[in-house]
């Protein structure tokens, strides 16, 4: 979080510099995201399902005559995703069980479950350099954003979730240790302005093997949606 803040000073500091065709606006919105390729979908190590995130950061842009434009996002973003077993062979400490008798309860060291699912979160902190064209309308305005993203990982939990005999629960998922401390992203913007209001949207895709013992890919895929607002 201290970085967040940091990064925040920072980005407002050069705004108050060149204040002159400068614009500083902060953003809030969701996101889907999902890890595809070979190994995440065979061993189901990463959320190959999206789930809802969310984010919410601060840009600073620099618009030219000529309609160009360059600019820095930067911001805290969650990402939720998940996978989905088939019912196999558990033995593992962190599915063992302690099943419902007719006298209390027995611990087991193994399960078939019926029903397995592990949810996936990765808290990121993401530096997004782009250059981009403003197209001006008679209302509106449009920025078009392509750049490179930078997401720092801050933590990666994981939460399984299972069904058994009528029984369910839960586990934590030694998740941490197995992904990398950082994704590189190719990342595509776009900004659709109404005054100082924007409606913000984008797509990005990792570029490194996001699981460390992948010897296939898993690549990061992640939608966002959002609104920003000019503050100056």
């Amino acid at each position: 979080m201290k970085k967040v803040l940091t990064l925040i000073a920072w980005l407002i500091s050069m705004a108050e510099l060149r204040a002159q065709n400068l614009e500083v606006a902060v953003q809030a919105g969701g996101n889907l995201s999902h890890y595809s390729g070979t190994n995440a979908e065979a061993y189901n190590s990463l959320g190959t399902k999206s789930r809802v995130g969310y984010q919410a950061g601060l840009q600073l842009q620099q618009n030219f005559k000529s309609g160009w434009l360059i600019g820095l996002y930067a911001g805290y973003e969650a990402l939720k995703n998940s996978s989905h077993y088939s019912p196999i062979y558990f033995d593992n400490p962190l599915y063992y069980a302690t099943v419902p008798t007719a006298s209390g309860t027995s611990p087991v060291d193994y399960m078939i479950p019926d029903h397995v699912q592990t949810i996936f979160t990765n808290k990121f902190l993401n530096i997004n350099p782009y250059l981009g064209y403003r197209f001006i309308m008679k209302d509106i305005s449009i920025d078009v954003m392509p750049g490179l993203e930078l997401g720092i990982r801050l933590s990666s939990t994981g939460k399984t979730e299972y069904s058994y005999s009528g029984s369910t629960g839960t586990a934590d998922d030694p998740y941490n240790s197995a992904v990398q401390g950082s994704d590189l992203r190719l990342r595509g913007g776009l900004a659709v302005h109404i005054q100082r209001w924007s409606i913000t949207g984008g797509y990005a895709y990792g570029l490194i093997k996001y699981l460390k013992t992948a010897d296939e890919g898993s690549h990061s895929h992640i939608a966002r949606l959002g609104l920003a607002y000019r503050l100056f």
